[in-house]
Formats: C-alpha cells, structure tokens, sequence
C-alpha cells in the first residue's frame, strides 16, 4: 500500500533501530528521507524495504500525550490500519515505570526509566527480546483502546 502524499523522516537511520524503522516506513510511503547525524545515508536501499503489517504501542498516559502534542499520535491517527494504540487499565501496568521498544529481528531499546532518554539499544538478543515480547503480549491483553488517542472525524 502506497500513501500517496506522505513524507516520513526518520534521524538516526544509518543502523540498528533508526535502520529498521525507516526500512518499515519506506515500504509504506511514497517517499521516506533518511538522515543521520554523522552522514547521509541513501535513499535508494529503500526499495528493497518490508512491508511492515502491523505496530502496536501500549501508551501509560494518553491525556499527557496528547496534551503535548507528540507527533506520532498524528500519524497513528491517520494509519489505523497500521498503529494499535491502547492504554493499560490495571494499577500494576499503570506503575510500569520502564519503557522499551522491540522489533521483529530481535532487537530492542530498553530505557529502565521510561521518563529519562537514557537506555541499552541492542540490535539482537533473542532472549532478552522474547522476555520484553511476552511482557508486552500481556499487557496487550489487558489493555483496551483509549478514548483520547482516537481520531474524531466530525
């Protein structure tokens, strides 16, 4: 599926994490920059990027979120087909207070302190990445979509 008229920049393009990102979005968009902060990476790889099915993002607090206007939640918003978002309900998911990021080739951005910028990025530990895996599957399921992240069209 191409969307027609979408530009995505990704930073930090030029390996691990930032890579795959951009590798997902360029499969999506018709046009995806990438830059990096020590050199400029090629758009050209971008074609032979994989088509990404499905994000999923587990968001604590979504009034804050909102309230800040975090640009992801634009763009979730305008790819429902794309991003899940959902909120936990239970206090023992509400207190999480680390924050992380997975990927399907078995690497993560682990922060302890969800808050704080600092974290470990590591491009694959398959261990490590099925633990954060099955954490993440389960609050999923005691999580449901949150009224504040939707996209009222009126």
């Amino acid at each position: 599926m191409a969307l027609q008229g979408k530009v995505a920049l990704v930073t930090g393009a030029a390996s691990g994490i930032g890579e795959q990102t951009a590798r997902k979005l360029g499969a999506l968009l018709d046009d995806c920059d990438v830059a990096c902060n020590q050199h400029r990476a090629g758009t050209a790889c971008l074609d032979t990027f994989e088509r990404c099915p499905r994000i999923r993002i587990i968001v604590q607090e979504p009034r804050i979120v909102v309230g800040h206007g975090h640009r992801l939640i634009p763009l979730t918003q305008r790819l429902p087909s794309i991003f899940t978002l959902r909120t936990p309900m239970e206090d023992n998911d509400l207190q999480y207070p680390s924050a992380f990021l997975l990927n399907d080739v078995s690497g993560y951005y682990f922060r302890v302190l969800g808050t704080r910028f600092e974290g470990e990025a590591v491009n694959y530990s398959p261990g490590r990445h099925a633990q954060l895996q099955e954490y993440f599957n389960q609050v999923w399921e005691r999580s449901e979509p949150s009224e504040d992240l939707r996209l009222l069209n009126i």
